[in-house]
């Protein structure tokens, strides 16, 4: 999560042949996607921390994929709160359109 005049180690992180999925500001659903990613990761996180299996609550999640996992009361670490500012950040990016 960088700009890239940053610079991100994402792609040296990644293992060989690692597939990767890199989202540009001026995609118009990119800052949905991010924090549903967000949302879902926390909905996920609780549902593992009260006893399923990440299969189980991956497969539950699945079902809800119409829904919005709430963010009310979430703890949210940096990563997670990051993801949610760079998320804002891309919905107030100028000249967005659809992914090219």
């Amino acid at each position: 999560m960088a700009t890239k005049a940053q610079g991100n180690d994402c792609y040296e992180k990644a293992a060989p042949g690692e597939p990767v999925f890199t989202l540009r500001a001026q995609d118009v659903l990119a800052d949905l996607a991010v924090e549903f990613w967000v949302r879902s990761y926390c909905w996920l996180r609780r549902r593992t921390q009260g006893g399923a299996t990440i299969a189980e609550a991956r497969s539950e999640l699945k079902h809800f994929l119409g829904r919005e996992p709430s963010l009310h009361d979430e703890p949210l670490d940096a990563k997670l709160r990051e993801a949610l500012d760079c998320a804002g950040d891309m919905a107030k990016w100028p000249n967005r359109k659809m992914a090219d």
